[in-house]
């Protein structure tokens, strides 16, 4: 265990302060804030992807809906108002993190986690590998807590908001997988969604690192793609996909899998 506190309490190592955009105090955090609002007033969103703004693409059949659909002879996503769409974005749109901070209470300087006003971003996670496996650790988010801070009381609505301004700015025009439903459900970017295969039957004989693998050959497997997907068909006119058991387990010599499970 570390005799002194290490990371700083917005979270960057203590010996890391001379880096430059090092955020030291909470004014200087609202004030890059308000320094960001203007730089994105001064670089106005831009519709990204649509080839007919550029005058190289036609204009096809308006649906409302984002669509698949061949072109002189090649497939091309289609957006609502029927123009080509090129999707150009990033997945993991969200604060992911919850940092295990059981046993590691010296670590954090000035930690506010029992604060009243941050014991919201208390958790238990779960581990499956290292230190902390098989077991459900105290953690804390740390870039939730920094978002109050940040953005104070309506923290929930505001960097949903900044999120889809960044984005745009940027000239990304697509929320991938993994992202924050609080930001692509608020549907003013396109979005990908998952749908997953719950309640397929496992082959017992097998492991990897996130579970056991699907019997894909079940009938169940199939019937729990089509629920997950009737769940989000034609709910949304930002959706233009979907990824369907992403980051599925891997099965090493998935045949000896197959023998090794029960009938």
């Amino acid at each position: 265990m570390r005799n002194r506190s290490s990371v700083h309490r917005y979270v960057r190592s203590v010996q890391a302060q001379g880096l430059a955009g090092k955020v030291h105090t909470l004014a200087e955090l609202q004030q890059r804030r308000e320094q960001e609002a203007k730089e994105l007033a001064s670089r106005p969103a831009r519709r990204t992807g649509v080839l007919l703004e550029a005058g190289r693409g036609p204009k096809l059949k308006a649906t409302g809906f984002f669509r698949p659909e061949k072109h002189q002879g090649k497939w091309w996503l289609v957006d609502p108002d029927g123009h080509l769409f090129l999707s150009h974005g990033i997945d993991c749109v969200r604060m992911l993190d919850a940092t295990p901070i059981e046993e590691r209470e010296t670590w954090f300087e000035d930690f506010v986690g029992q604060q009243p006003e941050f014991k919201e971003f208390l958790s238990q996670g779960y581990a499956l590998k290292g230190h902390y496996a098989g077991r459900r650790p105290e953690c804390f988010s740390f870039a939730a807590s920094n978002l109050k801070r940040k953005y104070g009381a309506t923290w929930q609505t505001g960097y949903p908001e900044r999120a889809h301004q960044r984005l745009r700015s940027w000239g990304l025009n697509t929320i991938a997988n993994w992202s924050d439903p609080r930001v692509f459900l608020m549907r003013r970017t396109a979005y990908t969604d998952a749908v997953s295969s719950r309640g397929t039957k496992m082959l017992e004989g097998s492991e990897g690192y996130w579970a056991k693998f699907p019997d894909v050959f079940d009938p169940s497997f199939k019937d729990g793609l089509q629920r997950s997907m009737a769940d989000k068909q034609g709910k949304s006119a930002a959706i233009h996909g979907a990824s369907a058991i992403s980051r599925i387990t891997r099965c090493p010599g998935a045949t000896r899998c197959r023998w090794r499970s029960p009938p």
